[in-house]
């Protein structure tokens, strides 16, 4: 059966159209994606190399030996111990909550969400530290999907809890401990997206119109003042007696300065947050599917000058509150 497989990283042109729904188009590009990006490794490759789907990409991968003498990515060690160390934290905060006993359907409620949350980001840490493991870490695994159904259902959750309060009212230590853990988990989701945002969205939007990756390239860049806001009024008018709003304000200053900066420069915070590879590809796909792209660097800089200038408002409130 494995000679039966083509070997994609190794096939010429002609050997290539030997694979079902590969024509000499697709065959092409395959070729000039090894000389431009590098070695086809998985079904998202095949799909911005070919300008395909992933679901399509997959169903010719059964035709597919994988195989390339390409160097392999080093070890990502710096997601991985992020992710792990807000997980690790989400579990310590979360436990005293989830062995107290449950008093009401209220309660429960609670803890299923909250435990549904815990599940998921502990499954999402095992997914980013198999695929670092496989010296893959821009990748995902088989995990990611459980990991994310579990997290955004518990997280759903506690939305539905949230806006049950507001019209039935809640025990008064359940609404605290719901305000806070609905606030920790909002600040994760943001951890998520300003690390891994870009990535997700490259994987979610390669196939289809390069359109939507311009527009998904402009929201995340859009995002950061937004989040460098959100930050400002945790910090002024949600603040807590822990330390947990100024702990995420100040991860969030570092990481929307920086590609703040990069903005003003004129470069696009989005590709900035790419990893190499995840750039190569982002690129071969816009080259090979738009003509001309169009100059942003304008619209950059803009985006830069209102990022900068709402995190100068963060870090100010940020020194006030830790100050006072």
């Amino acid at each position: 059966m494995a000679s039966s497989l083509i070997r994609i990283n190794e096939a010429t042109a002609d050997e290539l159209q030997l694979l079902k729904g590969i024509g000499p188009k697709r065959a092409e590009r395959i070729t000039t994606f090894r000389e431009k990006v590098g070695p086809v490794r998985n079904a998202f490759d095949l799909a911005t190399a070919t300008g395909t789907s992933v679901k399509i990409a997959e169903k010719i991968s059964n035709q597919i030996d994988w195989h390339h003498d390409g160097t392999t990515s080093r070890v990502n060690i710096w997601p991985l111990v992020i992710t792990s160390l807000t997980s690790l934290w989400l579990l310590a905060f979360g436990f005293v909550h989830l062995t107290s006993s449950i008093s009401t359907t209220a309660d429960g409620l609670y803890r299923l969400g909250f435990s549904l949350v815990l599940l998921g980001s502990l499954v999402a840490t095992a997914d980013i530290a198999l695929a670092s493991l496989k010296r893959e870490s821009s990748e995902t695994t088989r995990l990611f999907l459980p990991a994310t159904t579990l997290f955004l259902t518990g997280f759903f959750l506690l939305c539905g809890l949230v806006g049950l309060g507001s019209l039935t009212g809640l025990s008064g230590t359940l609404e605290d401990n719901l305000r806070h853990t609905f606030t920790f988990v909002s600040m994760t989701m943001l951890m998520i997206w300003l690390i891994y945002g870009p990535a997700l969205c490259l994987r979610a939007m390669i196939g289809h119109s390069p359109t939507r990756v311009q527009k998904a390239r402009n929201f995340y860049d859009f995002s950061l003042p937004v989040i460098a806001a959100t930050c400002v009024y945790l910090l002024l008018f949600a603040n807590g007696s822990t330390w947990l709003e100024e702990i995420f304000s100040i991860w969030s200053l570092v990481i929307i300065t920086s590609n703040g900066n990069e903005l003003i420069k004129g470069h696009p915070a989005f590709v900035t947050m790419l990893t190499n590879l995840d750039r190569g590809r982002y690129q071969f796909f816009l080259r090979h599917e738009v003509a001309v792209l169009p100059d942003l660097r304008s619209h950059n800089r803009l985006v830069g000058s209102l990022t900068m200038t709402v995190a100068a408002f963060l870090l100010a409130a940020l020194i006030g509150s830790l100050f006072t």
